[in-house]
């Protein structure tokens, strides 16, 4: 049997997004070898694509090629430049690995533009698996007290937090929560993942009551209901329908309405002074910390590679606990505006395919939309298997008239996945 380079990319791109959505925690806390391995595999994609005669020409976005290779030049920078005695290279390239990752973004863009169906499905269903067995390994560990997932609580049974008068130990949210949240938006409105209305329904549910009990993430609860109002939008507005859109302005007019009391005491939870306010009293003392370890580093290249957790007296801040502005501090204000480049040619690129309406324009909005409300740093180690992806996408978009018209790769509105 001989294996094709779309063979090689499959294995590689679908093992990434595999290893990285906690499977193997199962097992123990795999997650920083399962990303040593994903480094590895997006390595050697990249080469495998580089000498590929057969690759799809990349025609528009090489502004965003350069972008990556830039990025790589930051990583091999600060690699020569750490300085903290709590982290050593080999914890930094896994750390910080999602840097490395934007290399799988040529191969990833190779199966989106001759497999886009296949592809989505594929992290489709891997990512709503993922959803379920964690959903049901925090059933069984909250109210059975039996852990069948040793690495999803390890080092985290005091992690709880109190709802509906049960004490939960939460597990964290997957990378891939809010890709699959704006794939049941779009199926609502057209025929996307899912064929029925009521199963795309279901999903947003379930990732509603994963943000809501399983991880109780007030910001990814926060970012679900604004993405969700604005593809209402989006979408209404992209149907030519002017009832459809008057409809969903109202729908969510009066959602906001007969929701005000607990959209007030959700916004009042982030006060320092409140019941809850403790996380966000250290988040605002973390930042003062992390901003005075620039100062007193390189303005224009940071303090560095540094371990995630920095003990300080009798408190622990994390890198972790911010977005993507941490960048500014750690790798200065020429690495941040090298790592937040694709950010915003993103938001400039889904203003432009904004009137296309296919549903990989689509996705790649909704993407965009998640980066630019929830501002997460995907160049870190939780979240960064979504940089190939969000990448990928890009070029794909840029590059859609180079789409294949065969009947069983179109990617069109009318296609289901």
């Amino acid at each position: 049997m001989k294996i094709s380079t779309r063979n090689i990319y499959e294995f590689c791109i679908y093992s990434i997004i595999f290893l990285n959505l906690g499977f193997l925690d199962v097992f123990g806390a795999l997650d920083r070898q399962a990303m040593f391995v994903s480094i590895l595999l997006g390595i050697f994609a990249f080469f495998i694509y580089i000498f590929d005669s057969n690759r799809r020409a990349i025609k528009r976005g090489r502004d965003l090629v350069v972008g990556i290779f830039l990025i790589l030049c930051v990583f091999i920078l600060q690699m020569f430049r750490i300085q903290n005695d709590g982290i050593n290279p080999r914890a930094a390239f896994i750390t910080f690995g999602g840097m490395l990752l934007g290399l799988a973004t040529f191969p990833m863009y190779e199966l989106l533009m001759t497999q886009f169906k296949r592809t989505i499905k594929y992290i489709v269903n891997i990512g709503f698996a993922a959803m379920i067995l964690r959903i049901i390994l925090w059933f069984f560990y909250n109210f059975f007290h039996i852990n069948l997932g040793r690495g999803f609580f390890e080092g985290r049974e005091d992690w709880t937090r109190t709802i509906l008068g049960f004490s939960l130990v939460r597990i964290s949210e997957p990378y891939i929560s809010v890709f699959l949240f704006i794939i049941c938006i779009l199926g609502i409105y057209n025929r996307g993942y899912f064929k029925k209305k009521s199963s795309n329904l279901i999903g947003i549910a379930l990732l509603y009551f994963y943000a809501i009990f399983v991880s109780q993430t007030r910001m990814q609860l926060l970012v679900y209901t604004i993405i969700l109002g604005l593809m209402i939008l989006i979408q209404a507005l992209n149907s030519k329908k002017i009832g459809i859109f008057v409809l969903s302005v109202i729908a969510i007019l009066m959602l906001i309405l007969f929701n005000r009391e607990h959209i007030i005491s959700f916004f009042n939870s982030f006060d320092p002074n409140s019941v809850n306010g403790y996380s966000t009293t250290v988040r605002i003392n973390s930042f003062n910390y992390f901003f005075t370890e620039w100062e007193n580093s390189s303005r224009w290249l940071g303090f560095g590679f540094t371990p995630d957790g920095h003990a300080v007296g009798l408190n622990k801040y994390w890198i972790s606990d911010f977005g993507i502005y941490i960048n500014l501090f750690e790798f200065g204000i020429l690495g941040f505006l090298i790592l937040i480049y694709p950010l915003i040619k993103g938001i400039v690129v889904s203003l432009k395919s904004f009137k296309i309406g296919a549903f990989y324009s689509n996705l790649f909005i909704g993407l965009t939309l998640f980066l630019l409300i929830s501002l997460e740093n995907i160049y870190l180690l939780n979240l960064s298997t979504i940089v190939p992806i969000y990448f990928g996408l890009m070029l794909l978009v840029e590059n859609r008239k180079l789409i294949s018209r065969n009947k069983h790769e179109n990617i069109s509105n009318n296609s289901n996945i």
